[in-house]
């Protein structure tokens, strides 16, 4: 009598999984790749001869079979900024639920890292860019972008807006949420606030300055030239650029910091030259960074939604949705900076 006992071998094969479960090695293949085109039966016969067989994808033939890999890309703009910290935690946590590996890269603001790396991205068989920047990009890097997108490469933008080139973007309403920021510091009676963030060369900076003077411009104020300093989002550079603001004796009683590593440069300036923040000047940042509530006074800030932007990520990965693009609003959070 013939045994139909599987025979193990040292590396289990799809089609001994298949002859355990009762099913082809085609609907194996597709269960064990997160199909769910099939009865919940067969899906839990199929994963449990898995398991008792202990049978492991080959990561490499399946690459090669889909000319993919299974890793996600995710290049930031600048990896010393808390955002991208918390953002590169949650995309960890979404794409490890995928079964997806993160590759991380930090651009540092440079285009010849950004152009160097996108010319070899097709060789690393990539399943997909997640492009974390704030940077304008030049035409050559987003041509690239839009040829890797041709080859099946899923090419998501995050913080800043491409899908009028056809590439996916996530974004969070930046000019939206300065106007709020500013509206809430115009309704406590400042009539001489200043702009503190990086306005050249960067998309999403632009867009909060011209949230600032829209504000400005809807209260009837005239909009301070002299009141517009463009700076990295470093904690030096918000520190210097008050520093010099108070050097050449500029008037205003409120500062909007389009981050918050600038805006807790600006208060230790203010601290040192002896003013006291929010009774001589009110400071207001963008991104509420882990330290936020802690910090002394405690940071009034424009909220950020990392969890949020990774979930979207996952969805559009997974096919969920085919927007081409989507939009998250940010939130004041109030405390006793402003």
């Amino acid at each position: 009598m013939p045994d139909d006992s599987v025979a193990l071998t040292a590396r289990p094969r799809v089609a001994d999984v298949a002859r355990m479960a009762g099913v082809s090695a085609a609907t194996v293949s597709r269960i064990l790749n997160g199909s769910t085109n099939f009865a919940e039966e067969t899906r839990k016969r199929v994963q449990e001869a898995a398991l008792e067989l202990g049978f492991q994808p080959d990561p490499a033939a399946r690459s090669l079979r889909r000319g993919q890999g299974d890793s996600i890309a995710l290049l930031v703009g600048d990896i010393e900024q808390g955002v991208y910290a918390g953002l590169t935690r949650h995309m960890q946590s979404a794409l490890e639920a995928m079964g997806l590996d993160l590759l991380v890269y930090d651009l540092a603001h440079n285009e010849t890292r950004l152009r160097r790396f996108l010319e070899r991205a097709a060789a690393r068989r990539l399943r997909g860019i997640v492009l974390a920047t704030t940077d304008t990009l030049p035409d050559d890097c987003l041509n690239l972008l839009k040829n890797l997108a041709r080859q099946q490469v899923q090419v998501i933008a995050l913080r800043q807006r491409m899908d009028h080139h056809g590439i996916v973007s996530v974004i969070q309403d930046e000019r939206g949420a300065a106007h709020v920021a500013t509206t809430a510091l115009l309704e406590k009676g400042h009539r001489s606030i200043a702009f503190l963030g990086r306005i050249n060369g960067s998309r999403i900076g632009a867009e909060r300055c011209e949230g600032y003077r829209d504000a400005l411009r809807g209260a009837g104020l005239a909009v301070p030239s002299d009141l517009a300093w463009d700076a990295f989002y470093r904690y030096r550079a918000g520190y210097s650029a008050v520093q010099q603001s108070l050097e050449k004796n500029l008037r205003y009683t409120a500062i909007l910091a389009a981050s918050d590593e600038l805006a807790l440069g600006a208060i230790a300036a203010l601290q040192d030259a002896g003013l006291s923040v929010p009774q001589d000047v009110a400071v207001i940042g963008f991104g509420d960074a882990d330290w936020a509530p802690y910090q002394r006074p405690a940071l009034t800030t424009m909220s950020e939604h990392p969890a949020e932007l990774a979930a979207i990520v996952r969805d559009i990965l997974e096919g969920n949705t085919r927007e081409l693009l989507y939009t998250i609003k940010r939130h004041l959070i109030p405390r006793k900076s402003s």
